[in-house]
């Protein structure tokens, strides 16, 4: 099964890849060959450019800056951000397509990452999931969206300080995608 991750930053406590690693470790615990790319994203806040210097390398980067630097036009956050790193091709390729950002809401379907992830993966028929480091009731929208099911991560009733601690998020992340993973194994 080839996988696909595109997690935005879990803001305050993980960077995209860092959330994207945590990830394909929870998989890997199901199957250590899972073929697992993990990709970051961002949608013009928090961790854009970092999301694009890992996504496209220094050169990325230092183009990105120049645009800046220079007041040339710019799209949507994600949209660039989808549109340099060349997670396109990344998608095309996948089983199974991961994406996920710290808080799910009705806000995440007005053009944050997951959702714009979730958009470029249904155009080629991939399904969706989506983590999240808690989610409200309006989070669903984002099943309309192109997210076909979202998990939120927390695994016992906490605060807010102590679901934000780096380790405790980063294993809480790890937790739920291995049990994500043993469903989708367990219905093949």
């Amino acid at each position: 099964m080839k996988i696909v991750t595109a997690i935005d930053s879990f803001k305050g406590c993980m960077t995209s890849m860092e959330a994207g690693n945590a990830v394909a470790k929870g998989f890997r615990k199901v199957d250590p060959t899972i073929d697992v790319s993990v990709r970051p994203i961002a949608d013009g806040g928090e961790g854009t450019v970092e999301a694009l210097v890992e996504g496209m390398g220094a050169a990325g980067g230092i183009g990105f800056a120049f645009l800046t630097f220079l007041k040339a036009r710019l799209s949507s956050g994600v949209q660039i951000v989808l549109e340099e790193s060349g997670l396109e091709t990344y998608i095309q390729n996948a089983d199974l397509v991961v994406t996920g950002e710290g808080r799910l809401d009705g806000q995440s379907a007005m053009g944050k990452a997951p959702v714009g992830v979730a958009s470029l993966a249904k155009q080629y028929g991939k399904p969706v999931i989506a983590f999240s480091g808690s989610v409200t009731p309006d989070a669903s929208i984002c099943n309309q969206k192109g997210i076909d099911a979202f998990f939120p991560i927390l695994r016992k009733v906490t605060n807010l300080s102590e679901a934000m601690e780096k380790e405790n998020a980063m294993e809480n992340l790890c937790a739920s995608a291995e049990q994500v993973m043993r469903l989708i194994y367990t219905l093949r």
